[in-house]
């Protein structure tokens, strides 16, 4: 039992933490809740950015693997960077709250990580 509660609090954490950032955003000045956000989405991006690069590089054999790795990584921002807009917009009329895009990011961080559970440890293969 103790287990099991182990496993759990993390992701639960992670989207509790998710909705009470977004409502304390929601409650500072216009100013201050934009450089609150970039600065935290700068901080967000920069921890992912890194291993980013390195799993593209093994994801692709050595003939493709440039032209692979920017085609899914231009294919990821498009659609979900693209069209964030549209889903947020949509989410927020559909619910009637402002912290739906919350609730899209917690959904996209999910995704990736069903996403990356399906990757090949591949740190002790040789790159060819």
């Amino acid at each position: 039992m103790a287990n099991s509660y182990l496993l759990e609090t993390p992701r639960r954490t992670a989207a509790t933490n998710s909705l009470q950032i977004a409502t304390l955003i929601g409650s500072l000045s216009r100013s201050v809740a934009l450089l609150t956000v970039v600065t935290l989405l700068s901080l967000v991006h920069a921890i992912n950015i890194g291993g980013v690069g390195a799993m593209l590089g093994e994801l692709f054999p050595r003939s493709v693997r440039a032209t692979g790795g920017a085609v899914v990584y231009s294919l990821g921002v498009a659609i979900f960077g693209g069209f964030a807009q549209f889903f947020v917009t949509s989410l927020i009329v559909a619910t009637g709250s402002t912290l739906a895009p919350a609730w899209y990011v917690i959904g996209c961080g999910l995704l990736g990580l069903v996403a990356v559970a399906f990757i090949d440890e591949g740190s002790r293969k040789a790159l060819d």
